[in-house]
């Protein structure tokens, strides 16, 4: 303060510096004896220091609460020594809770048998110590998955029989080297499903007359707005019984995939339809008038028959249309 105020031989608009004290006159209003700007600035420094505190204090005496004021799940884990946190982040309060039982010991399955605990770090509790490519909301449920491109192997694990990753709106396993028959993943809020690039073998093991466990999967697919399963090793037919009003991109591109595409009357909302590179091999299907597609690519499959009369009125639109390949 000394350097700053020689600057101006020691004079300021409070007074001068005599070596111990402020002098000033007249004094400043509601200024007694003994103040001075330093002072008044470590004062309002405690203040701000003191309602911080106070804040916090009161967070944690309440309960830490989560999106929309709702209290962390009985669920969470309690015994490993995870509590909630509170850290600053860029001048910010951030508050970590630990992540809910059911979802915390899938993540950890999935971790060691694909290899993510090794490759991703993926160790601990998933929320609270911020794994890699995992999103979870403030009751630490988990919402969104991306371990795209991660090397990762093995199979992943079902979820039936609990209520792990029943909050996850997206899961995204794309350009892994994930193999064998999907398991049953029971997602019921699952907006967008990217599983392309991958080994898988099998997502249509169910029978949709009986409770047959896959079925749970298909109940999941139909929910989403965006399914891409391009890429794998897929096999077998569609199931007639795949519907879902709300999708609107379907890849199941370079696979194994066989019989019928009429399941395409059953997603009235696509606007993107990728089949190509398949063995479908039956009619090429009418398409609904109000069924106008930006892209619709059926190209090198073994389709017959001739043309539908939908497909002029498609392409006048504007649209992306690939029929070659086949035996139409």
């Amino acid at each position: 303060m000394a350097r700053l105020l020689s600057a101006g031989q020691g004079q300021s608009r409070w007074g001068h510096w005599s070596g111990r004290a402020w002098s000033s006159w007249p004094p400043l209003p509601g200024w007694g004896l003994g103040h001075s700007p330093a002072k008044e600035w470590r004062r309002s420094q405690s203040s701000a220091t003191t309602a911080t505190i106070a804040v916090l204090i009161f967070l944690f005496s309440a309960g830490v609460k989560g999106d929309e004021g709702v209290p962390a799940p009985a669920g969470t884990i309690k015994g490993e020594g995870v509590a909630a946190g509170v850290h600053g982040e860029g001048g910010k309060i951030k508050i970590q809770v630990p992540t809910y039982e059911a979802d915390a010991t899938y993540m950890r399955q999935l971790a060691a048998v694909t290899g993510a605990d090794r490759a991703l770090n993926w160790y601990g509790d998933p929320c609270y110590k911020n794994w890699p490519g995992i999103n979870c909301d403030g009751n630490g449920r988990m919402v969104g998955i991306n371990t795209s491109a991660q090397g990762l192997g093995g199979w992943v694990p079902s979820t039936k029989g609990d209520d792990a990753l029943s909050w996850v709106t997206e899961l995204d396993l794309h350009f892994n080297e994930l193999s064998g028959p999907l398991s049953v993943l029971a997602l019921p809020r699952l907006n967008s499903l990217y599983l392309d690039g991958n080994l898988f073998t099998s997502l249509w093991k169910f029978q949709a007359r009986d409770d047959d466990i896959n079925d749970h999967l298909l109940r999941a697919l139909a929910r989403a707005g965006v399914l891409d399963l391009a890429n794998n090793h897929l096999t077998g037919p569609v199931p007639e019984t795949f519907l879902s009003p709300s999708m609107q991109r379907l890849n199941l591109s370079n696979n194994c995939l066989n019989g019928s595409i009429s399941f395409i009357e059953n997603l009235p909302g696509l606007a993107e339809i990728r089949l190509d590179n398949n063995d479908f091999n039956m009619l090429l299907p009418d398409l609904d008038e109000h069924m106008l597609p930006v892209v619709f690519s059926v190209a090198h499959n073994h389709l017959t028959g001739v043309v539908p009369s939908s497909l002029p009125r498609i392409l006048s639109s504007g649209s992306s249309v690939s029929l070659s390949g086949n035996l139409l």
